[in-house]
């Protein structure tokens, strides 16, 4: 089971891409950094805010909530799910 176990406001030093919508951040551009422990393993990942927030707003009481954010969290996921809702 995957655990989200902190996110925080970043400035990044060095460029990243949002894990949610594959958009390049920028140094100095702010960003979400997300810590997330599963099964024995620990990773981090960035987003952009607005992919943030989405995932804020909808994701962490999503009952697939362990699927998408662990292993099978994939660059462009949140882009995805927000497209598939507007349908």
């Amino acid at each position: 089971m995957a655990d989200l176990l902190e996110s925080k406001r970043v400035k990044v030093r060095k460029p990243h891409i949002c894990q949610g919508c594959g958009k390049k951040i920028e140094v100095g551009e702010t960003a979400i950094v997300s810590v997330v422990a599963d099964g024995g393993t620990v990773w981090r990942y960035y987003e952009c805010i607005v992919c943030h927030k989405y995932a804020e707003s909808n994701c962490y009481k999503c009952s697939d909530f362990d699927y998408c954010v662990g292993e099978n969290y994939f660059v462009g996921l949140i882009k995805e799910c927000m497209a598939e809702r507007k349908r």
